[in-house]
């Protein structure tokens, strides 16, 4: 993003207006303000000098090149400081999807995972997000994806269909491909439906809640993440305890059972792999307990102590028990699940 569109954007969302409805009163489409704010196209003198007297702010101010803008969204490594007028610097990843927001069949792209949020630093990895509404041929991608990365495989589908990169500069880039109707129904079949699963349950409704729209100029993107943005339904919050506490404990296949057998029997492989079933259903209880969305498999102690007010007794000690044993003291474990579900009945 250019230090003069990080500006932008920074005094934008200070009147906490969306980009659309800005767009609207400054008589300019929400793709032409998308563009604006992440640098992709070079802002006319006109729409710089209508920002600096809507906002009350001097030119130099917008552009970043006063004292007092170093210390916001222009400081160093943005725009500031480019001698042509409204020139902007793109880095490669910044070309990258500008280069993929080109295809015909790319209708929206958003960021995942820790670079939708701030907390990332230089070295984390790229989520990217695409919602096509037809297939991108793999030869076109392969083109593409070579002027900015240095590994590139195409058409992986392991879990979604995406491509796995990684940058000329060393950092990954997952790209996953996506179709916006398919998706929208899948999240409203947890959201609006409240449907359960064995775990992760609200995981896809986590995504589009908090992914950051970089591209999205029919705004359909905007409207799936608007028709969402909704209270937790008490429902779901129901649902969700009853179907996966029934698989920890209560049920013939209840994986406390499966781990008790697997452990008699020796078996430290199915030890291990129902363990791994039992904490995605003990983790999706916790957060629908709490009322939120799952963010992931990715640091879940960590979030669950930072976002969820209500925790199992012993929370993190227990945890820290049953995986000292798993590969150590398989016998052991049975008795670390026990405790680990007592605590969670206790709140229940």
């Amino acid at each position: 993003m250019s230090g003069i569109g990080a500006r932008m954007r920074a005094l934008r969302e200070g009147t906490g207006l969306s980009q659309a409805k800005f767009g609207r009163m400054a008589g300019l489409s929400q793709a032409t303000i998308n563009r604006y704010e992440t640098g992709y196209t070079a802002v006319p003198v006109k729409v710089l000098v209508w920002y600096a007297d809507y906002f009350g702010v001097s030119l130099d101010d917008l552009c970043c090149r006063t004292g007092r803008a170093m210390d916001g969204p222009c400081k160093p490594g943005g725009n500031a400081g480019a001698n042509a007028p409204g020139a902007v610097e793109q880095s490669p990843v910044e070309g990258l999807f500008h280069d993929i927001s080109a295809l015909p069949q790319v209708e929206a792209m958003a960021l995942g995972g820790s670079r939708a949020g701030d907390a990332f630093d230089e070295k984390s990895d790229y989520d990217v997000y695409l919602y096509c509404t037809a297939p991108i041929e793999e030869d076109v991608r392969r083109t593409l994806l070579g002027r900015y990365c240095s590994v590139i495989e195409v058409g992986n589908h392991f879990w979604e269909y995406e491509d796995n990169c990684t940058l000329h500069n060393g950092i990954d880039i997952d790209i996953l491909y996506r179709n916006l109707d398919g998706f929208t129904q899948d999240v409203a079949s947890v959201a609006e439906d409240c449907r359960p699963r064995n775990g992760y349950t609200t995981c896809m409704w986590h995504n589009l809640r908090t992914c950051k729209i970089i591209y999205d100029p029919a705004g359909r993107l905007a409207a799936a993440k608007a028709r969402f943005d909704i209270p937790y339904p008490p429902l779901l919050k129901a649902r969700i305890i009853q179907r996966n506490r029934r698989l920890l404990r209560g049920s013939m296949p209840a994986y406390e059972t499966q781990i008790a057998k697997a452990a008699a029997r020796g078996d430290a492989v199915s030890v291990n792999h129902r363990t791994a079933a039992f904490l995605e259903s003990y983790f999706d209880i916790l957060f629908a307990l709490n009322q939120q969305t799952h963010p992931g498999e990715k640091r879940l102690v960590q979030l669950c102590r930072r976002q969820c007010r209500i925790l199992p007794g012993a929370f993190e000690e227990n945890l820290e028990r049953l995986f000292a044993d798993l590969f150590v003291h398989t016998e052991r474990v049975p008795e670390d699940i026990e405790r680990i579900i007592d605590e969670l009945e206790r709140i229940l």
